[in-house]
């Protein structure tokens, strides 16, 4: 029975940062929409993700699981909340609509 909680909770993981990275991804590339600026963004992005996958594996040795996952899932917590306020923030500054398709 643990093991196939463990898939599903692995599954549900990977499911979960996927589309993380995907709206995170969106969202850089709405609010840097010119390439000399989406570039260096997006790299930013993929830098300090990388350095903080790092940190987790470097320090894996050292704390324990259930430290681990409550650093986890804290910054993860904070991560969607500042996500949620770049977004919100970027959407009350623009038209929310979109403006209209000329038709001849």
């Amino acid at each position: 029975m643990s093991i196939y909680l463990g898939i599903l909770c692995a599954f549900l993981l990977g499911f979960g940062d996927s589309l993380f990275n995907t709206q995170i991804y969106s969202l850089i590339g709405v609010l840097y929409p010119t390439d000399d600026r989406s570039a260096p963004a997006m790299a930013l992005f993929k830098f300090f993700q990388s350095l903080a996958a790092m940190v987790g594996f470097l320090t894996s040795a050292f704390i324990h699981l259930q430290w681990q996952l409550l650093i986890l899932t804290i910054l993860a917590v904070v991560g969607t909340l500042s996500f949620t306020a770049v977004e919100w923030k970027h959407y009350k500054r623009s038209d929310p609509l979109p403006p209209k398709m000329i038709t001849n």
